[in-house]
Formats: C-alpha cells, structure tokens, sequence
C-alpha cells in the first residue's frame, strides 16, 4: 500500500512537470496602431490571464502534494516508532 502511494504521487509530480512546460508564453506586445495590431495586443491580456490562472492551479497541485507527502512522510514515521521495542523497567 505504502509503495503503491510512493509511485502514485511520483506519478502526478511527473505529469504535473510535463503539462506545465508544454504550455506557450504569451507574444510580446506590438508596436503600431493597425487593426490586426490593436486586435494582438487585445488578446495579450487574455494570455496572459489564462497563464496565471495556469499557474495558480499548477502551485495549488503542488501544494497539495506537498502535503500529501509530507502526510505520508509523517505516517511512515509514525509505523516505524511503533514498530520499536517498548521499554519495560526491571521489575525488583
């Protein structure tokens, strides 16, 4: 189970890292005052936007799984001070 959770969540980092670098940066803006100029510098914006919406979803999954594996982390230590010996005084 524990290992099954490992690959998983190494999986979703993998697929994460891949989705977010395929995605295009946004064209500079252009000079001039031609309608197919005016018509590029207005979507800009809009690029721009939809990148850091992109972004934001993109450091939201990664917190998310941060945490997820620093929950797992911290299960994974607790299984292990469990599995250690308990002291038991010498009884006289």
């Amino acid at each position: 189970m524990l290992q099954s959770m490992k690959r998983f969540l190494v999986a979703t980092a993998i697929l994460l890292a891949g989705t977010t670098m395929v995605a295009a940066a946004c064209p500079a803006p252009l000079a001039g005052t031609t309608p197919e100029v005016l018509a590029a510098n207005q979507q800009r914006p809009i690029c721009l936007q939809r990148e850091l919406e992109a972004d934001a979803a993109y450091r939201a999954q990664d917190a998310r799984l941060r945490a997820l594996q620093q929950q797992l982390a911290t299960q994974d230590l607790q299984r292990r001070f469990d599995r250690l010996p308990r002291y038991e005084p010498p009884r006289f």
